[in-house]
């Protein structure tokens, strides 16, 4: 088996990272002869930690305020994330093109998005798609660790402190990644279409 950049981001680090806080709460120092069984075990916990991250993206845009799809289309914005006001109207006007509700953002992006998926030639979408994959993974790794690292370092206020602007960043830098994605598809289908002169 060939592991990807992608398996290695979204299912090794977390693993590990979790392995490493077990092992310091039980004490337990690590022996390289088990580094096989231990890169194992770590995919498969964090082939979990990814699918957990999956069942809790509509979690993590309610925190957003919404699909960031739906929420570029809306016109909203994410800090360093824009997408410009002429291509925001211009999507939406051949989006809403068939609807039943004109202000039907998910479903206008969805359309977006099949369209985008099924031209992206040069695999963008795979690439931004991954990079919002990984944030997303390593956000729910870190919150999970969370509490036992809370519990573990309990009179450590210094290293709690640190742990909250851990997942502040990490909260953020999943926004802005599913934002940046949400706007590669948004650009991909107007090109698309500008390219088929619709």
């Amino acid at each position: 088996m060939n592991f990807k950049l992608y398996d290695v981001l979204a299912h090794l680090i977390p693993g590990f990272l979790t392995i490493a806080l077990v092992l310091h709460w039980q004490d337990i120092s690590f022996d390289n002869n088990y580094i096989l069984p231990a890169t194992a075990i770590a995919f498969l916990i964090g082939y979990i930690i990814n699918t957990l991250s999956s069942w809790l993206e509509g979690f993590y845009f309610w925190t957003w305020k919404g699909n960031p799809g739906a929420s570029l289309l809306k016109g909203k914005k994410c800090w360093k994330v824009t997408f410009n006001e002429n291509d925001r109207k211009k999507a939406i006007s051949l989006l809403s093109s068939g609807l039943e509700k004109i202000d039907d953002y998910k479903t206008m992006f969805a359309k977006a998005k099949r369209i985008a998926e099924a031209n992206d030639t040069m695999q963008r979408l795979l690439t931004f798609n991954t990079n919002f994959a990984f944030s997303r993974v390593f956000l729910t790794t870190i919150l999970l660790l969370s509490p036992f690292i809370v519990i573990l370092y309990i009179n450590n206020w210094f290293l709690i402190v640190g742990l909250v602007i851990l997942l502040i960043i990490s909260w953020l830098r999943a926004k802005q990644r599913a934002y940046y994605y949400a706007r590669e598809v948004l650009n991909i289908y107007l090109t698309v279409l500008e390219k088929n002169n619709l």
